[in-house]
């Protein structure tokens, strides 16, 4: 085994431990709930490092983008994007489909409301410092179901039970155990496991491989969950970092999440005491402890800061992100109008309509651009286009 495994490894025994022993030693600061106290365990640091040193193509890309996306953050040179984002859930933790789409109605609902929504805060009790004022914000994104006629119910592509314990991070995403990843470029995949203790909750960065691209969840922490992880923040953390936000604690002790109106974290937070935790790293900032990208009881997380939602933007803009946004680019023939050695490469965005007789489709473009000088077309435009010859383009 080599040493960087054996970080890992030690990484995710290491949080075991620790939630292990604070369930013996805390008393019960936050929600009452019966039995020994549940705390949730999001490894997407771990899960992340395991794929940074196993594979170039995912270290490179990630890296390309990391130094993009805090130029841009940095630089101020984000626009704001308005998108809806559609969901594929993987149910593996129950038969029961009632059960499963009425937990997957709750937290469609929490996404929805913690994404565009800014939440009642104390902020005298909260912020007793002051810290917060003027850089909270809210991302304007709508999560829907994913429309797809394949699917057994919208957004769902399976509901079954597994309770075989997973033997890595991702046997879930591939048949015959788990259920396959529906569409990456289109859809978010979700998978809901059960008791999934031995690998935690993650999401997969931006640049990783598509058949394994999404989130992984425990059971206990979807929807209505297990006290006090019951009002569905756990997939709010998640989706951020699958747009790219890395949580707080960083990927290594103390290292930056490359936001600058958040503080550095030393560790997560397991639960609430006091808004004004100490970072142990250089500086000793004030943690931010009801920031989503926490790890504070789900009660007590009720804010993004502007650059959080200024790094989503990019990723949806510009970023691995796309054609979540946009949906999937091809090149157009724009209706005869020039011949195929003339077009020039433009980025034109499907809606979700089918082919028409003469196989049109109506497109919106995203950019304006101009074809041989021959005609210009203007951002938000709509065409009547055919398809040509041409593979599909993926995002670079």
């Amino acid at each position: 085994m080599n040493r960087r495994k054996k970080h890992i490894i030690g990484r995710i025994q290491h949080l075991t431990i620790m939630v292990l022993f604070m369930g013996l030693v805390v008393d019960g600061t936050s929600a009452q709930v019966e039995g020994p106290r549940l705390y949730r365990n999001i490894t997407t640091d771990a899960y992340h490092i395991q794929r940074f040193d196993t594979s170039a193509v995912y270290r490179e890309a990630w890296l390309e983008q990391e130094v993009r996306a805090i130029t841009a953050v940095r630089n101020d040179s984000i626009v704001s994007i308005t998108a809806e984002i559609p969901i594929v859930f993987h149910v593996l933790f129950t038969d029961d489909t009632v059960e499963a789409r009425s937990e997957i109605t709750f937290q469609m609902e929490a996404l929805n409301r913690y994404f565009n929504e800014q939440q009642a805060v104390d902020w005298g009790a909260t912020d007793p410092l002051d810290l917060y004022t003027g850089i909270e914000d809210i991302a304007d994104l709508t999560f829907v179901l994913a429309d797809e006629s394949e699917l057994p119910f919208p957004g769902v592509a399976t509901i079954r039970k597994v309770q075989d314990p997973w033997p890595d991070w991702n046997t879930m995403k591939f048949e015959p155990l788990g259920s396959g990843t529906v569409d990456p470029q289109q859809f978010v995949n979700v998978w809901i496991v059960e008791d999934s203790s031995q690998f935690g909750s993650y999401a997969q960065f931006p640049g990783g491989p598509e058949d394994t691209d999404g989130i992984v969840i425990d059971h206990r922490y979807f929807g209505r969950g297990t006290e006090p992880y019951h009002l569905g923040k756990t997939l709010v953390h998640l989706m951020a970092n699958y747009l790219g936000i890395i949580p707080l604690w960083g990927i290594v002790d103390c290292q930056d999440d490359g936001v600058p109106d958040t503080p550095v974290h030393s560790s997560r937070t397991f639960w609430y005491i006091d808004a004004r935790n100490i970072s142990a790293c250089p500086g000793t900032p004030t943690q931010m402890v009801i920031n989503f990208m926490d790890n504070t009881d789900d009660e007590y997380l009720t804010m993004w800061t502007k650059g959080q939602i200024s790094r989503m933007n990019f990723m949806l803009n510009q970023g691995w992100r796309t054609n979540l946004a946009y949906g999937v680019p091809y090149k157009l023939n724009l209706h005869g109008s020039v011949t195929n050695d003339q077009m020039k490469s433009a980025m034109i965005i499907s809606s979700s309509q089918k082919l028409n007789a003469n196989n049109f489709l109506t497109y919106k473009v995203r950019d304006a651009f101009c074809i041989q000088d021959l005609f210009e077309v203007e951002k938000g435009a709509t065409l009547e286009v055919q398809l040509v010859d041409f593979p599909l383009i993926r995002q670079e």
